[in-house]
């Protein structure tokens, strides 16, 4: 039988589990402050950014420091039971990472994938019966940005 304090850093701090704010893949405070960081460097790989995306840079950069410090416990834990479990959590920030990453170009399909959609916007450019004045600024600065990327400058 498992002892419950051997799984009390496995919770999550919002079941009242105070432990859960200092321990473990759970973590939430001490996760925040390494997120931050892991925010920043995930702007830079972005290959196209606006401020509005934000806070999903920093949901990114959330799961992708749970996965870190899931990998720490997963290391340290002893018990079959806090590995199993641990596991699991950690093929769900796994897969929600990837799904972050494809969403921001930041795998090979996807940039491929991004690739085209800006070969594709090119070739509307060109095209006469293209009215750009119907889109608002902030959608012509979008399109200046992936033209600029497409054309190498």
């Amino acid at each position: 039988m498992t002892n419950p304090r051997s799984l009390a850093n496995l919770e999550p701090a919002s079941n009242g589990n105070s432990r859960a704010l200092t321990h473990g893949a759970y973590a939430r405070l001490r996760l925040s402050e390494a997120t931050g960081e892991t925010a920043d460097i995930l702007r830079e790989l972005v290959p196209l950014k606006h401020d509005a995306d934000t806070p999903t840079i920093e949901a990114f950069a959330f799961v992708f420091e749970q996965l870190r410090a899931a990998g720490k416990a997963l290391e340290d834990a002893t018990r079959r039971a806090d590995r199993l479990r641990l596991s699991q959590d950690a093929r769900g920030w796994t897969l929600a990472a990837l799904r972050f990453a494809e969403a921001f170009g930041m795998t090979p399909k996807a940039r491929a994938e991004l690739g085209l959609d800006l070969a594709r916007a090119g070739a509307m450019v060109d095209r006469d019966d293209i009215n750009l004045s119907r889109l608002s600024e902030a959608q012509r600065t979008k399109l200046a940005e992936l033209l600029a990327i497409a054309e190498g400058r």
